[in-house]
């Protein structure tokens, strides 16, 4: 037995932290409804401005904190939080509410907040539910600089080796905390696909969330143990568990070091079968990281990042330099681009379907079938996914296949493309190998 206090949340990043409880204290915001006077309009309207201004220049600190070396996709987490600042359903709609119904700065963001946060609930995909916590970190933010109670930063040495407690955590905090030299953390909440879980998985942290007793079993200064590969977490342990995490810990390390010694080695089986690692990434970012283990290639490689976030689907040239960048970088290893997977609850804001969220995407208006139905949404990813087949050995990935004549007609529509590019006197690779991920069971059944 553990000796101590147990409790169990989820894993999100795997690893073992063995060290003291430091509970991370946060104001928490009680908003209430507050009206101004006609006269104070444009005063009021220059304070949130000037709270999203101070809220910007934190999120540039932190940075310029993020030491050289570090992966650039530990960046683009605050560069998503920068962008919520500049977008307008955060930063403009707050205004008007200001300006037409004489809200106060603090409300008009709360409602907005409610709004916004409503709009994710009622998603299916998953991943884009969790984006409210995104939404919550961002107003959270400029709330604290509407009502002047910026936290202080916590000093290096508080932190180093410590076991972070706290309700949620921003990935900012995340970023700041990991430099600080901290062991692990929990939260009371969050899930495996937030932002914070994800950048804690990049950067190595072991993380617990989800663990709602923690404020109760939990407490500061206690020693404990973070087992993120379980969820488990136990407090004041014997010495005798605490032995036991601790040779885990020296376990794991010694594997790690073990597995280092194989990158770049052929990943044969027993019996001398010669087998292919691929990887999958999210952005073209992630093709340094998949240089440096040694994968063979990348077996997936998600587009839809250049379509969300933005007010206007991406030109063909933005397809295309992203394209050739990750060719050129993978130098003669294979990718496989897997076109867009956009539709039901994955939306660009200017094509939003509201009424679709409520609906099971395998059967909506998605995928494959959107791009049948929007050519030009489609047109300039095929083009681009073509011109840069010129640079090195590129597949094309059809998601949510459902039948032979959508195949049929995709593959249609890539000979006019090329027909189209020849004509241009465009560079552009004929034949590039095609495949569908057969994921919905109308695939299944049209199956020969």
């Amino acid at each position: 037995m553990s000796g101590g206090c147990q409790a169990t949340g989820i894993g999100v990043s795997r690893g073992i932290a063995i060290g003291r409880a430091y509970r991370l204290q946060r104001k928490c915001f009680e908003i209430s409804e507050r009206l101004i006077e006609p006269d104070q309009v444009e005063q009021e309207v220059a304070r949130f401005y000037h709270a999203i201004t101070s809220a910007r220049e934190k999120l540039r600190t932190i940075l310029d904190k993020i030491p050289e070396g570090t992966r650039t996709d530990v960046a683009a987490f605050i560069d998503t939080h920068l962008l919520m600042l500049d977008d307008d359903p955060l930063s403009e709609t707050p205004v008007e509410m200001i300006h037409h119904l004489h809200y106060a700065a603090e409300w008009a963001l709360k409602l907005q907040r409610d709004a916004l946060v409503q709009v994710f609930d009622e998603m299916e995909d998953p991943y884009l539910r969790t984006r409210k916590d995104d939404v919550d970190h961002v107003v959270n933010l400029i709330q604290q600089f509407l009502q002047n109670s910026e936290e202080e930063e916590e000093a290096l040495e508080s932190l180093r080796g410590r076991i972070i407690l706290a309700k949620d955590l921003t990935p900012a905090d995340t970023i700041l905390f990991r430099h600080q030299g901290i062991a692990g953390f929990i939260t009371e909440y969050g899930g495996p696909m937030s932002h914070t879980a994800i950048l804690a998985r990049s950067l190595g942290i072991p993380a617990v969330v989800g663990l709602h007793e923690a404020a109760e079993c939990l407490r500061n200064g206690q020693m404990l143990i973070l087992d993120g590969d379980s969820g488990t977490v136990i407090g004041n342990a014997d010495e005798e568990t605490l032995a036991r995490y601790g040779k885990r810990i020296s376990d794991g390390e010694a594997r790690q070091q073990r597995l280092r010694k194989l990158i770049g080695k052929p990943a044969t089986t027993r019996d001398g079968l010669r087998l292919r690692l691929m990887a999958n990434i999210e952005l073209t970012e992630d093709i340094a990281n998949t240089r440096a283990l040694g994968a063979d290639g990348i077996g997936l490689y998600r587009t839809e990042f250049l379509y969300m976030n933005r007010a206007e689907a991406p030109r063909e040239e933005e397809h295309f330099q992203a394209y050739r960048r990750a060719v050129q970088e993978l130098a003669g290893i294979p990718i496989t681009i897997r076109t867009l997977d956009l539709g039901a609850d994955k939306q660009l804001e200017e094509n939003p379907t509201r009424e679709a969220a409520a609906s099971n995407p395998a059967l909506g208006l998605r995928a494959i079938r959107l791009c049948l139905k929007q050519p030009q949404l489609f047109i300039p990813q095929l083009r681009a996914i073509l011109r840069a087949a010129v640079l090195g050995p590129v597949q094309i990935m059809l998601p949510m296949i459902s039948n032979l004549d959508e195949v049929r007609q995709i593959k249609a529509m890539i000979s006019q493309v090329e027909r189209d590019l020849e004509r241009e006197g465009v560079a552009f690779a004929r034949g590039v190998p095609l495949g569908g991920m057969i994921e919905i069971p109308a695939a299944a059944l049209a199956a020969p």
